[in-house]
């Protein structure tokens, strides 16, 4: 909830401690002080919260176009969870011809920081750096965070911010927490020649507070924390597919020293632990040593090896998942990050026992934040949609188009995670980034306007940062034409040119022509429900194995699902347990299955004297199944999939949960 201070507080603030912006002409990294008051600088055309990589572009992006920007960041310089959590695997967006798609700005940092697909982290930072001082335009805040957002009599618009600076970057680790640090980063002072400093990178005293306003405002934060701050609508986990408790799990990324790259190589040639590749500064796969690893923290679980080699020869491990963790609770970040940093020890033991190259392996400093994938999803003017994906919808407000499979990740230490589909290039619109009810604020990176299952996908950062090319611009134009965002969304001129600027940065904007086996299937305009609720799981090769027989049990299964997921008025555990029990490990015939969808629909079955005839004459049984079902005959996924999807159109879908989705169950 959005707290309320009274206006003269404000004041008081406004005149006690407010930035002070100095002429970038005459700012030199050693002349660098504390700040306090004197020069108010208070008002900005975009400011921008956040440092991670979101964040850096659409503030660069902005800058370009013309705008006076701000970017405000927690830690004490950029990268967010590329750099703070290690994530430098970077999930890159490839076309059919494997050339990878994110252009822009995201490609002006990549070549920067090396051009692979991993990156060395402290290249990562100095890259964001160089592209980040050299834009005149731009003011840059590092260790501060916002405390308060201030929205106008209408409820329509943020009228302005309330920051902190604290002088502590951001962490989850509390010993690092406990180290007060009142320093912005040394790398700061190199990453560009003094001649080319033309941005304003500026130090405040800790714990000053301090207000701005802006004309526009961006939310590049993991967590999209500045929106939540605006009382702008959002749900959390899986809670527009019936799953409001399921989060992927958090990861702690570890980093090792004395690993002999050389010959891990045998345990990849041999495939020792199933599937496996590397290449000079990535080895993934490995599946089969997560497996075989047995937890000491129950709540925590190896998954298969991503290994990223760095300048230094040093490896970051990005495997060790922890479950049941609360985002919005710091308290509960710091306990994940110490029941990770306990298990890590455990881990690397195990690894110097079995894989080839980890024999003298040892533990490093941790980074200083978790990797989190998932927590809230900002509801926008559309919200990307899964079917969207597996369509490849080519959106009139297309500002991105990226491709990454629809990777949902493990929600419990017994669920390996999944990959639902591999969608090929696909698009996302410009209402996506735009939340309802607030007509000049921006969402960009994870916690944008997607749908859960499509957000497996559109997480990445690659493509947050695509997203945040497009706000930055989209702010520029806005601003220019004297529109809100709600507006500049509904007009097709607008669009239009901020396509076409876009395309003039070098913005893959290209037109989608690929359609998906999977959509050319005759029944697909039936199955896609299943896909819009996470019931269908096609996997990297989009392989539905529709003609393939299925088991009595995992027909009940997607069935109790499907009726959990729809919130059925008659589901409980009683009859998930006795629909459990009518199933076996046995290929499902006809006649199974339909006592197992009598029992689902409250059929009392011992006094069903056939239940073919029965669930025939009571409607669950499609028109188009009829003819092949005059036989016992065993059933193939497509039959089961019909069955299940005709049984599931009994039961109308909450209006709550409509109200979280783009395309209702039916469509």
């Amino acid at each position: 909830m959005r707290k309320h201070i009274p206006k003269l507080v404000i004041l008081f603030c406004c005149l006690i401690a407010l930035i002070v912006l100095i002429n970038s002409n005459q700012i030199v990294f050693s002349d660098f002080k504390e700040t306090e008051s004197s020069q108010v600088e208070s008002e900005y055309d975009l400011v921008v919260y956040g440092g991670d990589p979101e964040g850096v572009v659409a503030a660069i992006a902005g800058a370009r176009n013309g705008l006076k920007t701000l970017l405000v960041m927690e830690e004490d310089g950029p990268g967010g969870l590329m750099v703070y959590g290690a994530l430098n695997f970077l999930d890159l967006n490839y076309d059919e011809r494997g050339k990878v798609i994110n252009k822009g700005i995201f490609k002006e940092w990549h070549q920067l920081a090396g051009g692979e697909v991993i990156v060395d982290t402290e290249e990562a930072r100095k890259a964001f750096m160089k592209l980040l001082l050299v834009e005149e335009n731009l003011t840059i805040v590092p260790l501060t965070s916002i405390q308060e957002v201030q929205i106008s009599e209408d409820q329509q618009k943020i009228s302005s911010l309330i920051f902190e600076t604290t002088g502590i970057s951001r962490t989850h680790d509390v010993e690092l927490m406990n180290k007060v640090k009142t320093d912005v980063h040394p790398d700061w002072a190199s990453a560009v020649k003094k001649d080319d400093l033309k941005a304003t990178l500026v130090k405040i005293k800790p714990d000053t507070v301090w207000i701005v306003e802006g004309k526009r405002y961006i939310d590049a934060s993991q967590d999209a924390d500045l929106a939540a701050l605006a009382d702008v609508l959002y749900f959390t986990g899986g809670a527009d597919v019936g799953l409001p408790d399921r989060k992927m799990a958090v990861t702690l990324v570890f980093r090792l020293k004395n690993v002999n790259w050389k010959d891990l190589q045998k345990d990849i040639k041999s495939q020792k632990w199933g599937y496996s590749k590397m290449n000079s500064t990535s080895a993934w796969g490995l599946g089969k040593i997560g497996q075989k690893y047995e937890p000491v923290d129950p709540s925590t679980r190896l998954r298969g090896l991503n290994i990223a080699k760095q300048d230094d020869g040093t490896v970051f491990i990005n495997a060790l998942q922890i479950f049941n963790l609360d985002f919005n609770d710091s308290d509960s970040l710091a306990k994940g990050m110490e029941q990770g940093k306990k298990e890590a020890e455990y881990v690397v033991e195990y690894l110097t026992k079995e894989l080839s190259g980890f024999e003298n392996a040892e533990l490093m400093e941790f980074p200083s934040q978790l990797y989190v994938r998932e927590s809230r999803h900002i509801l926008t003017l559309y919200q990307l949609d899964i079917l969207d994906l597996v369509e490849n919808v080519d959106f009139d407000d297309k500002i991105a188009v990226a491709s990454y499979p629809v990777d949902y990740q493990a929600t419990s230490p017994v669920d390996p995670g999944f990959v639902i589909f591999d969608p090929g290039v696909y698009s996302i619109p410009f209402r996506s980034l735009v939340p309802r009810f607030k007509k000049n604020i921006l969402v960009v990176g994870r916690s944008g306007g997607y749908g859960s299952l499509a957000a497996g996908s559109a997480r990445v950062i690659p493509t947050g940062m695509a997203t945040a090319e497009a706000a930055g611009t989209a702010a520029a134009l806005s601003i220019e034409e004297g529109v809100d965002f709600h507006k500049f969304a509904m007009d097709s001129n607008l669009i239009d040119s901020l396509q076409t600027q876009l395309f003039n940065q070098g913005v893959d904007l290209r037109q989608l022509n690929e359609i998906n086996e999977v959509v050319q299937d005759l029944d697909y305009h039936k199955f896609k429900e299943l896909f819009s609720w996470g019931m269908i799981v096609a996997g990297y090769d989009n392989d539905l194995k529709l003609d393939k027989n299925v088991t009595e049990r995992e027909f009940s299964f997607l069935l109790m699902k499907g009726m959990r997921l729809r919130q059925a008025d008659n589901y409980d555990e009683y009859l998930a347990g006795g629909l459990y029990s009518l199933s076996s490990n046995k290929t499902l015939k006809r006649d199974k299955a339909c006592e197992i969808l009598l029992a689902a629909g409250g059929y009392w079955l011992a006094k069903v004297e056939n239940v073919y005839l029965t669930a025939l004459e009571d409607g669950f049984i499609p028109l188009d199944l009829k003819e092949n079902f005059k036989t016992n005959c065993l059933l193939t996924r497509r039959d089961m999939y019909k069955l299940i999807i005709s049984f599931l159109k009994r039961y109308s879908v909450p209006e709550d949960l409509l109200e979280l989705r783009t395309r209702s169950f039916g469509e």
